[in-house]
């Protein structure tokens, strides 16, 4: 079964219990791309909050053939390429990776997207009501589904996009306590787990330099 089969029969309960365009599935973007950026162990997973008010598949709306909106999506497509591009010796520059468009697309697009929620709502996300959804509505049936997809996908990192993601997806996802979290990150059965910023509202300059740096320290002191 490849990666679209996955994702259908993964959202087809999903579909089932929230029929109709509210309904947002997600995942990896490019399989091609994916598998390239595995074999590299540098497969990025943005795990977010929520779709807002979109209505239907968010991979279709971050296609190529589509115009991205760059103001949500340029920060994660230069977090990916930061994450793809740093060594445990060295950091790339943001000025290399704005230097061709395409590379930081590309690295959106060699990435996965999940939302822990993931059915359209309001324009600003309620953690509680994240939370419920998340963990408790359908009899945890949403809970099971978000823990399946992430064995699905199997990523190499985790980037929790927000405040208070991580700590939702520590909950979620049973995740164990670290002393490297203090660090920004966390390191659990081969994942590594990134506490940052929504890509909405950090600057670009700032957060590439700093998603490196929480990075490159998981490369030096998890080995």
């Amino acid at each position: 079964m490849n990666v679209a089969q996955n994702k259908n029969a993964l959202f087809r309960e999903g579909k089932e219990l929230y029929p109709g365009p509210s309904f947002n599935p997600d995942a990896i973007l490019d399989q091609g791309l994916w598998t390239e950026a595995k074999t590299r162990k540098r497969a990025v997973l943005f795990l977010l909050k929520e779709t807002h008010d979109l209505q239907g598949d968010l991979c279709t709306k971050l296609c190529p053939e589509i115009e991205l909106p760059l103001r949500m999506w340029k920060p994660v497509g230069l977090w990916a390429y930061a994450l793809q591009n740093t060594r445990a010796e060295s950091k790339p520059t943001l000025m290399a990776a704005l230097r061709e468009q395409d590379d930081w697309k590309k690295a959106l697009w060699s990435s996965a997207i999940a939302n822990l929620k993931k059915v359209s709502g309001k324009r600003t996300s309620n953690l509680t009501d994240l939370r419920k959804w998340a963990l408790e509505d359908h009899d945890g049936r949403n809970r099971a589904l978000l823990k399946r997809q992430l064995a699905e996908i199997q990523p190499n990192i985790v980037v929790c996009g927000g405040v208070g993601v991580l700590r939702l997806a520590k909950d979620v996802f049973e995740l164990e306590e670290s002393d490297t979290l203090t660090r920004g990150w966390l390191r659990i059965s081969g994942i590594t787990w990134i506490d940052f910023y929504h890509p909405r509202f950090i600057g670009y300059e700032f957060s590439f330099s700093k998603i490196s740096a929480i990075f490159r320290d998981s490369l030096t002191r998890g080995r």
